[in-house]
């Protein structure tokens, strides 16, 4: 069983995806992480990257509404396998992650529901844990490097053979 003490209750990093959402839902937990960074500047280094993620409880995988890498092309955010894997609650904006990560990851569809849902979980610290140890097993079964590489090789395989 999976438990550890959090600095933060909520953590995003990334673009500026649902920055009133972020402001919102930081300013009614009581210790949340925002690093808000463009293309170009502003940037967070890997190791303290990889500290944030594991001294957070929470994690928001929001991801933006146009672009190639939107919610309308399909694309979710790697943000939502990084979290999974450090351990965190997810939550996102994407309705297809909740349905792909069978229900681990929780789609929400406003700030107050993500503030609700964060605060139910840190209220039971059960069902808290339960959720961060299905993410840890969705991971290792659907999302390691073997199986990312194993489909890889697959679709080369079928394109070498047409």
């Amino acid at each position: 069983k999976f438990q550890k003490e959090q600095e933060h209750d909520c953590l995003f990093i990334g673009n500026r995806y649902k920055p009133e959402w972020l402001m919102e839902i930081k300013n009614a937990t009581s210790n949340s992480y925002i690093h808000i960074y463009n293309q170009t500047e502003n940037f967070i280094t890997g190791p303290d990257r990889i500290s944030k993620f594991l001294n957070s409880k929470f994690s928001l995988a929001f991801q933006g509404d146009g672009g190639i890498g939107s919610i309308q092309n399909g694309v979710i955010t790697e943000r939502v396998f990084e979290s999974l894997s450090f351990g965190l609650v997810t939550l996102t904006d994407h309705p297809f992650v909740e349905k792909y990560t069978n229900g681990i990851v929780k789609c929400v569809s406003s700030p107050s529901e993500a503030i609700q849902y964060i605060n139910e979980l840190k209220n039971n610290e059960t069902m808290f844990f339960d959720i961060v140890n299905r993410g840890f097993d969705f991971c290792i079964k659907n999302r390691n490097y073997s199986i990312v590489a194993e489909n890889i090789l697959k679709e080369v395989y079928k394109f070498k053979c047409l």
